[in-house]
């Protein structure tokens, strides 16, 4: 009965973005040229709402009934795969994991939805970006209340589909195409060690014997703890090749570089991407297979070294950036760098307690910098802003509750989560090497990022709203255009197929203005600058009322290790931040230094190399193309040589010159054919005869 009950429930959580997307998809147009652009806006854009905030409200719905205590509860829909020896049935788990996952993509993700119908007004394609932002919440849906690996594939595979659409919406920018084909294409190196960990995972389970067919699923998964303890180098396999997968959803060294090139996008894409769906699935990931990375001591490490090293690398590089929506790209790589030293610390709780908290701030942050773009006339370049406050106050205050947020400074929400964090990681009983134990070095490389966090984000908000001066009142024609200023060629990476060219990105939208020297800012709408109101409170109250509370109501879906408490991870955490921010304001008091300015000439050489991501995006993309068109060169001149033309090619020839010895023998008389019939005729004959004679 009490499966029942919840069947209704979460059929509505998917069949509502899916329904949504459907009816943007097929009545969209049709609406647009009956009722008009306007009315279709309205329409669509509150439907388009409702079907993510009615997935919120069930959701709340089943919070209440499913209570603080119960025990996970796999929810039946239809079967599916059905073979004999194996079985994926469409089957979902509704355990505090999938809830406060589907709490975060509902919630942050319909505020986003309502943001977006104003930042979208204007657009041509309104109903086409609403219909795959819906599909983007339907398929995350589904990822995160999948019962088994192979449903949940499902929805990882829909979630890189509708970033590949949503970062190419604008597809008639060339840069866009591009940022889009990279987004996609790395995301399938990922997804291919996903696969290779699912296969190995299935040939592991199906080679024992079990009770159920569906071995795949979490509820038997947990189950097979001596397997998993058996068999510990194939476990450590399967985790490593899980965690590439998540690497390229997460965007986590060395798959981290279509991150920053999603900007691409509209601004509420980038919102949705970064705070609520896609880059929080690996950590997911992780998190639901807590139970079989525990096994794994060898992998919890590299998962807390790649998540530490990912976190300080991404801070360090977010110095170089002047487009304030690539500053904020880096510094959400940066941050699931520490939600995976959380998990490869043992302390995966800890990591979607961050996950939670930074949906707030992170989204907070990108929505209030598209309330900036909208306001300077789409100019993304930070060069160009200061004193903004003047102007956007409520944006100012919103940012920088976000800003304190995201730099760890209590009782901002992102002080709670990112203490646990490195509180784990530093005071964890995990892994030792060579007697260097590689998770607590992670913990000390988190809390050094947690310093240049507050840095690069007062450098942020100072240059957009404080400082001495409004520079765009000085501004120059070279000045005002929309992309990004490129600080070194290095960033101007060009490759023959035009996959993976990382070009300055434009603003795709048609109806626009160039931000001039008289140009007056003008706070966003009500229908935008709502959602900033409730996601600064967010950022404020999440911490706090979630602290302690969430990690024990967590208990139930996710596995822990050890660790001992280290008493002064919070001074040190709160000074990190809190120097990181005084430095920043001591650099950036005045406003924009003249070695940060137009003249590239004037950079320092470690900002320049930090701008360029130190060359690592050039040689990844360039000595991907480079090296696929040498394979197909000499596919091309040997393989095609040698094999194509020269075996198969043989083969040919030599059925040819024996159809000509052959066709030599037709020469149409019938005379000669008649006679040679006659002596095959008394061949034969002869043959009998002397078969019967027995021989000679």
């Amino acid at each position: 009965m009490r499966t029942t009950y919840f069947q209704q429930d979460v059929l509505l959580i998917i069949l509502c973005p899916i329904v949504g997307f459907l009816i943007q998809a097929f009545l969209g147009g049709i609406a647009k040229k009956k009722l008009g652009p306007s009315s279709t806006r309205n329409l669509f854009g509150f439907m388009a709402v409702l079907a993510v905030a009615v997935p919120f409200v069930v959701t709340l719905r089943v919070l209440t009934n499913f209570g603080p205590v119960s025990s996970p509860l796999v929810v039946p829909l239809a079967p599916w795969i059905d073979l004999n020896s194996f079985r994926a049935p469409f089957e979902f788990l509704i355990d505090p994991l999938s809830l406060t996952m589907l709490l975060v993509i509902t919630g942050i993700g319909s505020l986003i939805h309502l943001y977006a119908i104003g930042y979208m007004a204007k657009d041509k394609d309104f109903t086409r970006f609403f219909t795959y932002m819906n599909l983007f919440i339907a398929a995350m849906t589904i990822l995160v209340l999948a019962n088994n690996l192979v449903l949940l594939f499902v929805g990882w595979e829909g979630v890189g589909l509708c970033s590949y659409l949503l970062i190419g919406f604008w597809y008639k920018d060339k840069a866009n195409t591009i940022a889009a084909n990279k987004a996609f294409i790395v995301n399938r190196i990922g997804d291919f060690g996903f696969m290779i960990g699912l296969f190995l995972l299935y040939c592991l389970m199906s080679s024992k014997a079990h009770r159920h067919t569906r071995f795949l699923s979490y509820d038997v998964l947990r189950t097979s703890i001596e397997t998993f303890h058996n068999h510990p180098a194939i476990v450590t396999g399967i985790c490593l090749l899980l965690f590439v997968g998540a690497c390229g959803k997460s965007a986590q060294f060395p798959l981290y570089f279509w991150l920053p090139d999603a900007m691409a996008g509209p601004t509420p894409v980038s919102a949705l991407i970064h705070a609520a769906t896609m880059v929080t699935a690996g950590v997911f990931l992780l998190n639901r297979l807590s139970f079989l990375f525990v096994f794994s001591p060898v992998a919890c490490g590299v998962v807390a070294i790649v998540g530490a090293f990912t976190a300080l690398f991404a801070a360090v590089i977010a110095f170089g950036q002047t487009d304030i929506k690539k500053v904020l790209a880096y510094s959400t790589v940066s941050q699931l760098g520490f939600m995976f030293v959380a998990c490869g610390a043992g302390g995966f709780s800890a990591g979607i307690f961050h996950v939670v908290t930074h949906a707030f701030f992170k989204a907070l942050l990108f929505l209030g910098s598209g309330a900036v773009i909208y306001a300077m006339a789409h100019n993304q370049d930070m060069r160009n802003y200061g004193k903004l406050s003047k102007y956007l106050p409520i944006t100012f205050i919103c940012m920088l509750i976000a800003f304190l947020a995201i730099s760890g400074i209590p009782p901002f929400a992102g002080f709670y989560s990112k203490e646990a964090i490195i509180g784990d990681a530093i005071g964890n009983q995990v892994f030792g090497g060579s007697g260097i134990n590689l998770v607590t070095v992670a913990g000390y490389t988190a809390l050094f990022a947690a310093l240049l966090t507050g840095f690069y984000m007062a450098r942020l908000t100072w240059l957009t709203f404080l400082g001495k001066e409004e520079r765009w009142r000085s501004i120059s024609t070279d000045h005002s255009h929309h992309a990004e200023a490129v600080p070194t060629p290095a960033l101007e990476v060009q490759d023959a197929f035009g996959f993976f060219a990382s070009e300055p990105l434009q603003l795709e939208e048609e109806d626009h203005e160039e931000l001039t020297a008289d140009h007056n800012p003008k706070e966003v709408p009500l229908i935008m600058s709502l959602p900033l109101v409730v996601l600064a409170i967010g950022s404020i109250a999440a911490g706090f009322l979630l602290n302690g509370k969430l990690v024990n109501w967590l208990q139930e879906s996710v596995q822990t290790l050890p660790f001992h408490e280290v008493s002064w991870v919070t001074p040190a955490g709160i000074t990190a931040g809190v120097l990181g921010i005084l430095v920043g304001i001591a650099v950036y008091f005045q406003g924009l230094p003249q070695k940060e300015g137009w003249d590239i000439g004037k950079w320092s050489r470690f900002r320049v190399w930090a701008g360029s991501q130190f060359g690592y995006d050039k040689a990844v993309t360039g000595g991907a193309c480079a090296s696929g068109n040498d394979i197909a060169n000499f596919l091309s001149s040997q393989f095609e040589r040698w094999i194509i033309e020269g075996v198969l090619g043989g083969i040919a020839r030599t059925a040819k010159r024996i159809g000509d010895l052959i066709k030599t023998t037709q020469t149409g008389f019938a005379r000669l054919y008649a006679a040679v019939i006659l002596c095959g005729v008394i061949g034969l004959v002869g043959w009998i005869f002397i078969s019967v004679r027995g021989g000679f």
